[in-house]
Order: C-alpha cells, then sequence, then structure tokens
C-alpha cells in the first residue's frame, strides 16, 4: 500500500506538473504524459426511416435524453434488452411531431453495459449505452513514484489504473467525468483519509480524464465480458 499525499499538497503539485493536454508533454523522469481522453460523441442508430441518437455515457438515476426521427406523428417506443432474460421491455415512449422529430426519456435504473432500441412497429434501430453509478474519487501519485502497489507494480507517472479497497487486482473498472471516459484496473488498495471517497485514480487516470482535486464522477466494475459501448 502506497502512503497518500494530502489533498492540498497533491493539487498542488498537480497543478506544477505537466498535465495531458499533449501526449508529448515531458513529466520528472522523462516520462511522457498520457495523452487527454477525447470528450465522447453521440451514438446513433438507423434502421427504414427510424434514427435515434444518444449519449453513450449515462448516469443511473439521471433522466437520458433519446432523440430522433421517425415518420411524422408516429408513436415511436424506447426498450431494453434484460442482460439476465434476453427480453426487451418497453422502457419510454414518444411522438414524432409534424417534422418527424421525437425526444424519449428514460431514467437509467440498471448500472453497465446497456443494450436498447428505438421501435416503430417492426422497424428497430439498437444502440449501447454505458449506465455509470455516481461515486466519489481521489488521486494520487506525486512523492511516491518508484513505490510497489499493493498488487505488486512500480508506480510511476504514466500507469494509468485505481485503487480500490477490496475489489480483485486487475479488475476492470469504467469512470466518466465531464463527457470523457476510459477503462483502468484495480492496482493498488485505497482510498485512505479521504471521507466518503470510493476510489483513488492514480496521476495518469485523473489528467486522462481532466480531474485535478477529488471529484463526483461515474464508475462502474465491469465483468471480463463487457467493454463501454462504441464510440
Amino acid at each position: 500500500m502506497i502512503a497518500r499525499v494530502s489533498t492540498s499538497l497533491a493539487c498542488a503539485l498537480l497543478a506544477l506538473a505537466p498535465t495531458a493536454a499533449h501526449a508529448q508533454t515531458t513529466v520528472s523522469g522523462g516520462v511522457a504524459a498520457p495523452e487527454m481522453v477525447p470528450p465522447a460523441q453521440a451514438v446513433s442508430a438507423s434502421s427504414g426511416g427510424l434514427t435515434v441518437t444518444a449519449m453513450p455515457d449515462q448516469t443511473l438515476g439521471e433522466v437520458a435524453r433519446f432523440s430522433g426521427k421517425a415518420p411524422a406523428n408516429r408513436l415511436v417506443r424506447l426498450q431494453r434488452q434484460d442482460s439476465k432474460t434476453q427480453k426487451w421491455k418497453n422502457v419510454a415512449r414518444a411522438r414524432a411531431d409534424a417534422t418527424g422529430a421525437f425526444t424519449a426519456r428514460w431514467r437509467p435504473n440498471h448500472i453497465g453495459p446497456t443494450a436498447l432500441r428505438a421501435i416503430l412497429h417492426t422497424t428497430a434501430a439498437p444502440l449501447r449505452i454505458m449506465v455509470y453509478k455516481p461515486t466519489v474519487a481521489t488521486w494520487y501519485g506525486p512523492g511516491f513514484f518508484g513505490n510497489q502497489t499493493a498488487c505488486g507494480q512500480v508506480l510511476s507517472p504514466d500507469i494509468q489504473g485505481v485503487a480500490h479497497r477490496s475489489l480483485p487486482c486487475g479488475t476492470r473498472v469504467a469512470f466518466t467525468y465531464n463527457g470523457r471516459s476510459i477503462v483502468v484496473p484495480v492496482i493498488d488498495r485505497g482510498p485512505y483519509g479521504v471521507a466518503g471517497a470510493d476510489w483513488d485514480l492514480t496521476q495518469a487516470t485523473a489528467a486522462a480524464l481532466g480531474i485535478s482535486a477529488t471529484a463526483t464522477l461515474g464508475a462502474v466494475r465491469l465483468r471480463d465480458d463487457q467493454a463501454p459501448a462504441s464510440r
């Protein structure tokens, strides 16, 4: 286990150090800083005159918007596929206006990769999103590079990973923050000393997401057969 720096000291150090805004910027020791993860772009699906568009990253309990085009004044249903039964269930509906535009709203109640589809009679336009759970994360690194993590890795400025108190080493976790998303493995134990925090991001992970202090972000543990929505 690697000791943590205080939030104020850590923020000051990160502010002084080069960030991930430029992939070729160097940090102490000559290690290249990680490239900033680009903001997610909307995902779309079309079929037989039906189009639906949504952001790929959504938050548990918050209203998600699905906009699209369909024949004027026609009713469009939004369905979610149950990952266990593989059956489709109606979760929202919307009627297209005179121009064919519609917006369906749904409040996700399950986290993880989610298969959805817009339905117009027998025409279906499928798309996938990732639903994240809101959580609090800190970050660490400066002053401790070169030390061994609880999972046996040597911490360096360019290692992307996360510390968690109990998840097995190597567990993949997806994070999203301000439109940016990343998947990293558990490489350490923590966080410690910050009330309410569930995750401790390495400096490289925090920089890639654009985080410079303790923050609320979206997180979801992934199984081996799961992956974020296609970008």
